[in-house]
């Protein structure tokens, strides 16, 4: 289930998203003007996530984190 809504997003001025591999194809259903402008990342596993969202460069590798899958 596709729980994201994409124009509430744009309203409110993301630009930056985060979503599970397996809603790329709802993502790509949507209408180009919906989709443009939005920086969308496709992950597999919270690691992904993690890494996504904060810098890994400046952290390194997190002590005690643990892969999880998202499904």
């Amino acid at each position: 289930m596709f729980i994201f809504d994409e124009r509430w997003a744009k309203r409110v001025g993301v630009t930056c998203v985060i979503l599970p591999e397996e809603n790329r194809r709802d993502f790509d259903d949507l209408p180009s003007f919906i989709r443009e402008g939005i920086d969308v990342h496709f992950v597999n596993e919270y690691e992904d996530v993690f890494k996504i969202a904060f810098d890994h460069d400046q952290f390194g590798d997190f002590v005690g984190v643990k892969s999880a899958s998202l499904n």
